[in-house]
């Protein structure tokens, strides 16, 4: 109730119903930009801040003869990962295949794409898609109740805050993520299934391919 109270005070019920006037609207734009002008300082408090600057995504469209993004559907960004296990999203928070509504047996993540490309203006690292990565794909293991199978591709692997690599090895064994330190060179459609084959080169420098049902 006291909250409720405190927002009408600073305007929540200053508001006009369509159709509106224009000219009414600008008056009481302008009254209210007094009124506030009259309140001056006022402090809260609150239970957190959030501060956001904002950022832009990097796109992977220009990678596509590595990656597979936007060649098919079943290659997607971190961001549409998200929201394709949200409760909210297109899918009702189902593991399904875009491109065909098949349940998701095999999820790969490919870290570091474009990442230090001088190419593509991206002479850095993100430093944080790899706790992105793992949080993803421990939560895909979740959602799913431990059948689904998890694999992060990486280069290298960034975990240096406050108990990240804690997590990281919680991840791997308890969760059972694998971790496989490589570069991924190819994202290809599957013969068999209709899955997606990623071709990568191991630590050892030798070749391997394995197939997964979505590419994160």
């Amino acid at each position: 109730v006291e909250t409720a109270v405190e927002a009408m005070k600073i305007g929540a019920r200053e508001y006009l119903m369509k159709p509106f006037d224009p000219e009414a609207l600008v008056a009481m734009v302008g009254g209210i930009y007094e009124k506030h002008e009259r309140i001056g300082e006022r402090q809260l408090e609150v239970g957190a801040i959030i501060l956001s600057a904002g950022f832009s995504s990097f796109d992977p469209a220009p990678l596509a003869d590595t990656t597979g993004y936007r060649e098919y559907p079943d290659v997607v960004t971190s961001t549409e990962f998200e929201r394709l296990v949200s409760a909210s999203g297109p899918t009702g928070g189902k593991l399904v295949r875009p491109s065909d509504g098949k349940e998701i047996r095999r999820i790969a993540w490919l870290q570091c794409v474009g990442s230090r490309n001088l190419k593509l203006d991206a002479d850095y690292c993100s430093s944080i898609c790899c706790m992105f990565a793992i949080k993803e794909a421990v939560l895909a293991k979740e959602h799913s109740g431990g059948a689904l199978e998890t694999a992060i591709f990486y280069m290298d692997m960034r975990t240096f805050g406050k108990d990240f690599q804690r997590y990281r090895d919680e991840a791997e064994r308890e969760h059972g993520v694998r971790f496989l330190r490589s570069r991924a060179h190819s994202v290809e459609p599957d013969s068999d299934g209709g899955g997606l084959r990623i071709g990568y080169t191991d630590i050892q420098g030798r070749m391997q391919d394995e197939s997964f049902d979505l590419v994160v």
